[in-house]
């Protein structure tokens, strides 16, 4: 055992043994207006850094991209202190418990609850020489799912769903850099599946193309990501139909993205003494889009560059005649505006959702009073405008 685990409290016969080695508050996370609250722990006030001052400048916009804020949520700071998880130092600092036996957990239904681990032995190589585990069984597997079968060596579901069972909590995220068939993604969805779970999965993959004489290329991928994407669509139908939770429990979506260079088309500076070829490069950067792309493409961009999780739901809206995408982040609303010639009465209208953020592109708007009066209009409700 961890020789940190030196401490114990009322709980340990339930919650074993604990350590204090994380403090709440952390200055080298992305700041996030909404972790930047105050806390009230016997009578004392407590911030962020310890600094209130400093904390109103950054509640004004004064911050840097990283910069100080609490590692829990407001919800998971209550539940963690009415149970017994925080301690306050000698020198003011807030600390958080790391028990031997138990976390915090999350349900599908997004309540917090006390998770209890149970194995009393180490897990050894010796579990998984069961005939379950063979490669065998998974050559079946796979083939009982896509038709034919479409990739070798694959590792079988259940032993990728067992290995987590030791390891990964029921609201964590699964990162599979070399995600092949997408083995990993459907253990996920099974494991959801058996215990109401809420984790999600990312898969990563090259294109790298299947063989023309392979069983895959006939059946029609061209690439292993095909496979992948095929397999995620293919397994989450048949654990939907063989799983006892309702649909609207049971999340087996996925989103697919690719890298790629930028969405927006790049400004040709090349000296040019034609006047002509200015006229022709003002006309072009007013389609700032690269051809082939829409505009849902630059909301994901505009995610990635204000550090949004890309698995956040994107949701298409029309206000007054303007189209506009609400991104629905769990503690906050983020609008994203890129029509160009935006009215102030689909302004207004953007104004009555119950949105934080509001991202424009300066191309919505048609001249600087359309500008100065959305600013007026946002800052009414003390609600955040950005240019992009």
């Amino acid at each position: 055992m961890d020789d940190g685990f030196k401490y114990k409290d009322e709980f340990f016969e339930q919650r074993g043994a604990y350590k204090l080695n994380q403090t709440l508050d952390y200055n080298t996370l992305q700041y996030n207006k909404t972790m930047d609250y105050q806390l009230e722990i016997d009578g004392k006030i407590f911030v962020p850094g310890g600094n209130i001052e400093e904390q109103r400048k950054r509640l004004d916009g004064i911050h840097g991209k990283h910069d100080w804020v609490w590692r829990w949520s407001k919800d998971l700071f209550d539940f963690g202190y009415k149970n017994g998880w925080i301690v306050v130092s000698k020198t003011g600092r807030i600390y958080t418990k790391t028990y031997t036996k138990a976390t915090i957990d999350k349900n599908a239904q997004g309540e917090y609850h006390i998770a209890y681990k149970n194995r009393t032995k180490p897990i050894t190589t010796l579990d998984f020489i069961d005939n379950r585990y063979s490669n065998d069984n998974s050559n079946k597997e796979i083939t009982a799912l896509m038709g034919a079968a479409v990739f070798d060596y694959v590792k079988p579901s259940i032993l990728i769903k067992q290995l987590m069972c030791t390891c990964v909590k029921s609201d964590s995220l699964v990162l599979d850099f070399f995600s092949g068939s997408a083995t990993t993604a459907h253990a996920v969805m099974k494991l959801n599946a058996e215990d109401g779970g809420n984790r999600k999965f990312i898969c990563v993959q090259l294109p790298e193309k299947t063989d023309e004489q392979s069983e895959a290329y006939k059946a029609g991928y061209k690439t292993i990501c095909e496979i992948g994407k095929e397999r995620i669509r293919r397994a989450g139908e048949k654990i939907k139909e063989e799983s006892p939770l309702t649909t609207q429990d049971l999340d087996t979506g996925f989103k697919v993205f690719k890298l790629d260079s930028s969405n927006l088309v790049k400004w040709d500076n090349t000296p040019t003494t034609s006047e002509e070829e200015v006229k022709n490069r003002i006309q072009q950067s007013l389609f700032y889009l690269v051809e082939g792309r829409e505009d849902l493409d630059l909301v994901y961009e505009i995610m990635l560059k204000y550090g949004l999780p890309l698995t956040l739901s994107v949701k298409e809206r029309e206000f007054d005649g303007v189209t506009a995408h609400i991104i629905d982040h769990p503690d906050y609303k983020v609008l994203v505006c890129l029509q160009p010639n935006i009215t102030l009465s689909a302004v207004e209208e953007m104004d009555k959702e119950d949105v934080g953020t509001y991202i424009f592109a300066d191309r919505c708007f048609a001249d600087a009073n359309i500008l100065s009066n959305t600013e007026e209009i946002l800052k009414k409700k003390d609600k955040e405008m950005r240019l992009f």
